[in-house]
């Protein structure tokens, strides 16, 4: 199963539309989770500008105020949604499969920009998460970073980064490490270019009992917190140990996530 994310910044720029086209064909993934389309939403001609050809599933919010407009697109022969819902920063789509007995949530998030926002937006997101029996995938542009080597620009430790860092331990969520680069965003300034990694995959400790690559992943996770011990709010004693069980659970299961992608 693949998920491809992308913050595509104004899906009606026809350069912008070419660009998902060209990353659908070329990873031709199962779920595709588009933030800040700026288009209302989604149409079967405007998916299919994007999607290709094939079976094509979608769900949509309006780009309207405060919402930047979000788009999910699967392939309803591998997935079904059996519920969904509409927040001010994310769209959640229920999915059965791949398999019969893998029921699963997606959220495509776009996180907000200031500090206030960020923490309605915590407590909003965590609400919603624990509301459900299954696990779930959160994917899309959170705007927060974790570490201080996620950012080109350097700083102190924030009180965002303590806030993103709480909510990810006490749901005991997966930060899936991306590969090939260190960044997602850029604001493109040649004169004071500044990058950071805004962009990720959390899932819950539940998916490695589908997806042994999963488990694998925790156990880089883990060992990265460990190796952060500079970081004063992160203890070893506070580490999730749903995590090590979810791990031993995974070496029965076949199943795998073949790729995450975020470009």
């Amino acid at each position: 199963m693949n998920i491809l994310s992308w913050n595509v910044r104004g899906l009606g720029d026809l350069n912008h539309k070419k660009d998902v086209r060209f990353l659908v064909s070329r990873f031709k993934p199962t779920v595709l989770i588009l933030q800040k389309t700026k288009l209302l939403s989604p149409t079967i001609f405007g998916v299919r500008e994007v999607w290709g050809l094939g079976f094509v599933d979608f769900l949509g919010v309006d780009y309207v105020g405060a919402f930047v407009g979000q788009w999910i697109l699967w392939d309803p022969t591998v997935l079904q949604s059996f519920c969904s819902a509409k927040k001010d920063n994310f769209l959640m789509a229920g999915f059965v499969g791949p398999g019969i007995d893998f029921h699963w949530g997606l959220l495509n998030v776009y996180g907000p920009h200031a500090l206030p926002q960020k923490e309605l937006f915590i407590n909003d997101i965590s609400t919603f998460i624990r509301s459900f029996s299954f696990p779930i995938c959160l994917g899309g542009d959170f705007n927060f970073i974790r570490w201080l080597d996620e950012s080109s620009y350097g700083g102190p430790i924030t009180s965002s980064m303590r806030m993103f860092n709480r909510f990810i331990e006490s749901h005991a969520l997966l930060d899936l490490p991306i590969s090939g680069i260190s960044f997602t965003w850029t604001n493109g300034s040649a004169s004071n270019l500044s990058m950071s990694k805004l962009d990720r995959f959390l899932v819950f400790a539940e998916w490695s009992e589908f997806f042994p690559l999963a488990a694998e992943l925790r156990r880089i996770d883990e060992m990265y917190w460990k190796q952060s011990s500079r970081i004063k709010w992160l203890k070893e004693s506070d580490l999730n140990t749903k995590f090590f069980h979810a791990i031993a659970n995974a070496r029965r299961c076949q199943n795998d996530v073949s790729r995450l992608l975020i470009n």
